[in-house]
């Protein structure tokens, strides 16, 4: 077997350990403490819409040394190509994060830029980008960062049945078929892997929410999407 055929098979089946999550858990606890891989986020879109505008979208290939048919393109960013972190890029390594010149690119998307400006809480955006995996493409297993902390936003856009997004010892990330999203702790080591005849699309979202009204909408979404979990987790 291959390393990534291994890796699927040895953790997909797996399951995140519910059984000790306090029912009142704050929003510092959920995202620094609970070392649970994902929190569902409900929020609404036209997810038809944005599925239409990924679909169309001009896409550069991605971090081919790792992968296998995964390409991107920004959103929201340095440029719709700049689809790494900045510091991969020279002339923007010795920059900080806030000194990057990130900015809505020229992508034609109008919906999805309107759903990221009126109904995701965030008003401050780095990196947002479309991620496509075309059929029997992969992402091999790797973690971003070491630091525990729910801080990566994943939304499902089309995700076929056969598409597994996988992580290490906590099993399969439950994405609808369209329109699911999930406060992800990309420090886990995860793989992807799209066995169907489909290609599949996500956006990956950095930012932050910088308002105090977007902040406390953000930590009200993160709380209820805990809570969500919590009547599986106490059932006999």
């Amino acid at each position: 077997m291959t390393e990534l055929e291994t890796f699927i098979t040895s953790n997909s089946e797996c399951t995140p350990d519910y059984s000790q999550l306090p029912v009142d858990a704050d929003y510092e606890w959920i995202v620094t403490e609970s070392k649970l891989p994902y929190i569902p986020l409900y929020i609404p879109g036209q997810w038809p819409v944005i599925t239409q505008e990924a679909m169309d979208a001009t896409y550069h290939e991605h971090r081919d040394t790792d992968s296998n048919g995964w390409s991107s393109v920004c959103i929201h960013g340095i440029s719709q190509s700049h689809t790494d972190h900045y510091q991969v890029y020279d002339e923007y390594k010795q920059m900080s994060n806030n000194e990057v010149p990130y900015d809505w690119t020229d992508i034609e998307a109008p919906y999805t830029k309107f759903w990221l400006q009126e109904y995701f809480p965030y008003d401050v955006y780095h990196r947002v980008r479309f991620m496509k995996v075309r059929p029997g493409g992969y992402i091999l297993p790797h973690s971003d960062g070491s630091e525990y902390r729910l801080n990566a936003v994943n939304v499902g856009i089309w995700n076929p049945k056969g598409c597994q997004l996988v992580v290490k010892d906590k099993g399969t990330v439950p994405f609808n078929q369209m329109g699911s999203i999930f406060l992800f702790a990309n420090n886990f080591e995860h793989a992807v892997f799209n066995d169907s005849g489909k290609d599949r699309y996500h956006m990956i979202i950095h930012g932050y929410p910088e308002d105090s009204r977007k902040a406390e909408q953000f930590r009200k979404l993160v709380v209820e999407g805990y809570r969500s979990l919590l009547p599986g987790i106490h059932q006999v």
